[in-house]
């Protein structure tokens, strides 16, 4: 059981107890300032199971803080909780619970594990609309489901606090919930990329309308994000918004609120979790986490690439974030929204 000393890896536990599973905790070190591991150490003796640490700071810091800084160079806005449970948690971790011998990999996450009409084991969305996780966990490899529990994909939020309370184990655990980025404590990317030293920020360039007109200056394209509107500092009568973002150039397009909209994307790097589709099919897509999903059209380009057409414009679609497809509550698959060349 991947244990973060929180609320809902705790209560995952606990369940997998009392469903007559033997479990044994792994926390992991991911970060040069680790967190205090005494309420782990308390927990683990309250639930009798033994816990061992895996230090993956030298892997978390090579395919997530790298790739995170490097995408923001490149004008895109990155989702290192995708990367990290893909490369970390059910990568370097996943292999080496298994080749320690134990069966199942259990977290916390709030999505479903559970078989497809064809038997094979597929993803579906938790119950809980709120805390639905399931798009972070859309680059997991197909193959590794059947060792996968997710104890709390039935739950809802409030019914995992019940059973803390219930079971005596909130004594145990912090009073505020664990943050997005985990490796910036006080959520400021860019001074936590200053002090890393990445070379390449803070390169003032222009900012322009669609037709090329330079109407500012930006102060680096690290610091924007499309749809943004704050920070541009440019006068006029209507607020301007991010429309795009070009390295080359180090420009910053911008335009008014409706220029935000878009009718399609392109998805590359599709992780699949039904057959490669050949024929268009139609979905739910969630283009960024708390999007709540729009009907489109998926055009099959390749087997890694696909066309999105939504049925409505979709405002802000970002390069660099994540675009997941749905059926109902099953996960078909997902992969990057990518810039187009224009």
């Amino acid at each position: 059981m991947a244990l973060s000393g929180g609320l809902d890896s705790t209560v995952a536990a606990a369940l997998l107890l009392n469903q007559g599973f033997e479990v044994q905790g792994v926390h992991l070190t991911l970060t040069e300032k680790s967190a205090d591991i005494s309420g782990i150490e308390s927990l683990c003796q309250f639930l009798g199971i033994a816990y061992f640490q895996l230090d993956l700071r030298r892997e978390f810091k090579a395919r997530i803080i790298a790739d995170f800084a490097a995408q923001y160079r490149l004008g895109l806005t990155p989702n290192p909780c995708v990367r990290c449970n893909e490369l970390i948690k059910f990568g370097f971790l996943f292999q080496a619970v298994r080749s320690q011998g134990f069966d199942y990999l259990a977290t916390g996450h709030y999505a479903r594990v559970e078989a497809a009409p064809n038997g094979m084991m597929g993803l579906w969305q938790g119950v809980d609309p709120d805390k639905e996780q399931s798009y972070f966990l859309h680059r997991l490899s197909p193959d590794c489901l059947p060792a996968v529990l997710l104890p709390l994909g039935r739950l809802t939020k409030s019914q995992v606090r019940e059973k803390s309370l219930a079971w005596g184990l909130a004594q145990y655990l912090p009073n505020r919930e664990s943050q997005e980025l985990c490796f910036i404590p006080d959520g400021d990317y860019i001074d936590f990329m200053r002090n890393m030293d990445v070379t390449g920020l803070d390169r003032p360039g222009p900012i322009v309308n669609r037709r090329g007109e330079v109407l500012g200056t930006h102060r680096g394209v690290e610091h924007y994000t499309v749809g943004q509107r704050q920070g541009l500092g440019l006068p006029g009568p209507a607020p301007s918004y991010v429309l795009e973002i070009i390295p080359a150039g180090n420009r910053l397009v911008v335009g008014c609120k409706a220029d935000l909209l878009a009718d399609e994307l392109l998805v590359e790097d599709i992780n699949w979790f039904i057959p490669v589709p050949l024929e268009p099919l139609r979905a739910r897509v969630k283009i960024r986490y708390r999007h709540p999903g729009a009907t489109a059209i998926i055009l099959p380009l390749d087997r890694r690439r696909v066309r999105v057409r939504f049925d409505l414009p979709q405002t802000a679609i970002t390069p660099g974030q994540a675009a997941v497809f749905y059926q109902d509550n099953r996960l078909l698959g997902g992969g990057w929204i990518v810039r187009e060349q224009s």
